[in-house]
């Protein structure tokens, strides 16, 4: 039979004194005041063996950096797991080691399954679990074994003993399927390494159960998004109705007020485009004035060129007969030969240039009248510029007085159409989860079941599960708890006592039969010599003394159960180790047979708790 045990625990931290505390083989102990770290011991051994979650620092632990987890293997041998309490890989080191390791000490090992050097694989070595393949989903994929599937079996927490979520189960919906392998592993031997559904019956139901694993995947989220809803569906079903309501009458008012704003807006704006047309307007004329100024200076200057040519003219015409004053040649010389003489008539300039002359001087008076008109259309052009202005501006304070209440309307339509959006998206979920349901009411036709169970009803041997209830119900008969008769429900994978499913008690009941189904498998597994880790550590499986609630818890913190509950220890085999975290005190004669630790919780006698006092 393999397994591994706890040895010791220690705690360190520079200028601190070791938080220290043993573990002996078969039952320990662990009992006292409350707030004195005993629930903190157990955080640390799942933290140690490779949670990603370091433990919820407390107090006293201040100064403290690193924690060290002594176990021992079925040959004796001892191992010391060391890790940061800021988390990180873990130093696996032979041996019982007082200090904190360096790096050349032992061999690091990855808080992480998958990599081949992995704490994971390390302790599944150990406890000769190596190589297990476990169904994972309804498909009948599988994946491997890590040892964090196994440690919600053996480290029971206080809020999970009293949960209403089943012993072999984390509560975490999507490893449902991959939990109720391993307990079949467990109470079986039997891994899903060489799964195979050949029968045609079983395969239909497999179809099935692929099925109901997605849609229970998808209510569960769904369920998750509505539980996240802080309104009733009634209230959220009369809220959207005044919504509706509420919006026409924000559109009615919106509507109204918007009115008169658009009339001025669409003024404004038409005024503004006459203003931009006759500004463009006394751009352009500014721009013919500048072009007009070069014509009329081009204008001038011909006057001036014509005119001398004409006065020049005028003065040849009136010399006497000589020379030609254009070519030199003697007059009685131009008839001769007129194509190879100039044609130096200074009446026909003369007469040329007074016609040309005219001409630009028409031209000039043209474009004068034009330069005027232009000028006269800029003056009137920028008189009235000013009173579009002053109307814009008047407008605008218009515009300005109705801006509030058209601002208020539309944030009054908009918070009315976003609280309307929401509340139609609450409501949706709803839809959703309904659909959902009803989809899956259509697969199982009314029937209590899910993936899982049907799974269960293929693959679980109804011999293996009575035998097992029967270990629980040995416990619960030590303990003489009421009503023992104990069936293990394959589709809650929870077990009922006298036809009650566990989950249907108190929190403290729930958690007293949580430990007699932990520690009934624990006696199962050992007596089949079935896989199990051989461990097993219980936070507050008596809680329903100290604060007794629904009418069970107070029949049964009336009865004898919590001097009974150690009596199933009195013939224990010390193979099997269980670890018991108490507030209330154990029966005396148990401390004889058992490793018991007693935090007081005061430091003027006793140990007050885990850590030391300073």
């Amino acid at each position: 039979m393999h397994g591994i045990k706890l040895k010791r625990l220690l705690v360190l931290g520079a200028g601190k004194s070791p938080a220290i505390v043993d573990f002996k083989p078969g039952l320990n102990i662990i009992w006292g005041a409350a707030n004195t770290g005993k629930s903190h011991i157990l955080a640390l051994i799942d933290f140690a063996f490779g949670s990603s979650t370091p433990p919820d620092p407390i107090p006293e632990q201040q100064g403290y950096e690193g924690v060290m987890l002594t176990i021992e293997t079925i040959d004796q041998t001892a191992w010391t797991l060391c890790r940061s309490l800021r988390g990180g890989d873990i130093r696996c080191v032979e041996g019982i080691i007082d200090s904190w390791p360096t790096e050349k000490d032992g061999q690091p090992l990855s808080a992480t399954h998958r990599p081949a050097n992995s704490l994971s694989k390390f302790l599944l070595e150990k406890i000769e679990m190596s190589g297990v393949r476990l169904r994972k989903n309804a498909r009948g994929e599988t994946q491997d074994l890590s040892f964090r599937n196994i440690a919600h079996l053996v480290l029971v927490p206080e809020g999970k003993i009293q949960s209403e979520t089943s012993p072999i189960e984390s509560g975490q919906y999507t490893t449902r399927t991959l939990e109720f392998s391993l307990f079949k592993y467990l109470t079986t031997g039997i891994d899903d390494s060489s799964i195979q559904i050949t029968d045609k019956q079983k395969r239909d139901r497999a179809k099935i159960a692929a099925q109901l694993e997605l849609i229970d995947s998808q209510i569960a989220q769904a369920d998750q998004l509505v539980r996240n809803i802080d309104q009733e569906r009634d209230e959220i079903d009369d809220q959207f109705n005044r919504l509706d309501s509420t919006m026409d009458e924000a559109f009615r008012i919106l509507e109204g007020t918007s009115i008169d704003y658009r009339s001025l807006s669409s003024k404004r704006r038409i005024l503004n485009q006459s203003r931009d047309r006759l500004i463009d307007r006394v751009n352009d004329i500014e721009l013919l004035f500048e072009r007009f100024s070069l014509l009329h200076d081009q204008y001038a200057s011909d006057i001036r060129r014509l005119t001398a040519i004409e006065e020049a003219a005028s003065i040849f015409g009136a010399l006497d007969q000589g020379p030609c004053p254009t070519c030199g040649a003697n007059s009685n010389h131009r008839a001769k030969d007129s194509a190879l003489v100039c044609q130096g008539d200074t009446e026909v300039i003369k007469k040329a240039a007074h016609a040309e002359l005219a001409k630009v001087r028409h031209k000039q008076a043209d474009l004068t009248n034009t330069v005027n008109q232009l000028q006269r259309e800029k003056s009137a052009i920028e008189e009235e510029i000013p009173i579009i202005e002053l109307e814009v501006s008047e407008i605008a304070s218009r515009i300005q007085a109705e801006l509030p209440d058209v601002q208020s309307a539309r944030t009054r339509v908009n918070q009315v159409i976003a609280a309307r959006e929401t509340a139609q998206q609450k409501l949706a979920r709803f839809h959703n989860l309904d659909n959902l349901k009803e989809l899956r009411s259509s697969i199982v036709g009314g029937q209590d079941i899910d993936s899982v169970s049907i799974i269960a009803e293929d693959v679980l041997d109804s011999i293996v599960l009575d035998e097992l209830s029967e270990t629980v119900e040995e416990i619960l008969s030590i303990w003489k708890f009421p009503g023992q008769r104990v069936f293990f429900d394959p589709a809650k994978r929870d077990i009922q006592i006298s036809g009650k499913p566990r989950r249907a008690n108190g929190k403290g009941v729930r958690a007293i039969l949580h430990a007699a189904f932990s520690l009934g498998l624990l006696k199962f597994t050992s007596k089949h010599e079935k896989p199990h880790p051989k461990l097993l550590v219980l936070d507050s499986p008596l809680v329903t003394y100290r604060d007794p609630i629904s009418d069970d818890e107070k029949k049964l913190a009336k009865s004898a159960l919590s001097d009974r509950f150690y009596e199933a220890f009195r013939e224990w085999d010390k193979s099997l180790q269980v670890t018991i975290i108490e507030n209330r005190d154990p029966p005396s004669w148990i401390l004889d047979i058992a490793n018991t630790q007693r935090f007081t919780g005061s430091d003027t006698f006793g140990r007050r708790g885990f850590y030391p006092s300073e």
